[in-house]
């Protein structure tokens, strides 16, 4: 199949009915669009979304600025994951960033997605994750792979660096891939 595939979409945010974005993006080229969840009521709303239209698919999530609503939302987000039209557990990662929700909120809400996700689908359920980091942090030990260095921000931005330009050579777009530019003296990207 050629053109384009939308994986990250927020859809039901939109101020009027998708159809007019989503005609656009098919005159555009765009074969399937992710319409992503980022809490309970969106989620519903993305499946709201796929369910009118064959070239939409949905996520069910938690955005990690809302981590700590988790205990609040979860049921109806499990719930929601095993429907038609659920390709994905998200949005949900770790935004280290704004600390909207505190780290502890965040990594207990991404290891639930995780688990989530590998409860509904034996290979595992692909994640929509929003990952955002500050430079100036180290990420938690239990990120550390055993008997390695720790996994620092700086190591991880070096290894996005080189995965975004890798993508983007082979002709994959990436959102936001040209904000990311190499850090000042780092030897080891």
């Amino acid at each position: 199949m050629t053109g384009w595939f939308d994986s990250h979409a927020h859809l039901w945010a939109l101020s009027s009915e998708p159809d007019d974005a989503l005609e656009r993006a098919r005159a555009a080229g765009v074969h399937t669009v992710i319409c992503v969840g980022t809490d309970a009521a969106s989620s519903q709303a993305s499946l709201a979304v796929a369910a009118r239209h064959d070239d939409v698919r949905a996520t069910v999530g938690l955005h990690p600025h809302d981590a700590v609503r988790l205990d609040d939302e979860w049921d109806t987000l499990v719930a929601l994951a095993s429907s038609p039209g659920v390709v994905a557990i998200g949005e949900t990662g770790l935004d280290f960033y704004y600390e909207h929700s505190p780290a502890a909120a965040q990594e207990s809400a991404f290891r639930r997605h995780i688990a989530l996700a590998n409860q509904l689908d034996r290979g595992g359920k692909p994640q929509s994750q929003a990952v955002r980091l500050t430079i100036t942090k180290e990420l938690p030990a239990s990120y550390r792979l055993p008997g390695k260095q720790p996994l620092t921000e700086q190591v991880l931005y070096a290894l996005l660096y080189n995965f975004l330009n890798a993508l983007t050579k082979t002709g994959v777009a990436v959102c936001g891939a040209s904000i990311v530019k190499p850090l000042a003296g780092r030897t080891e990207a």
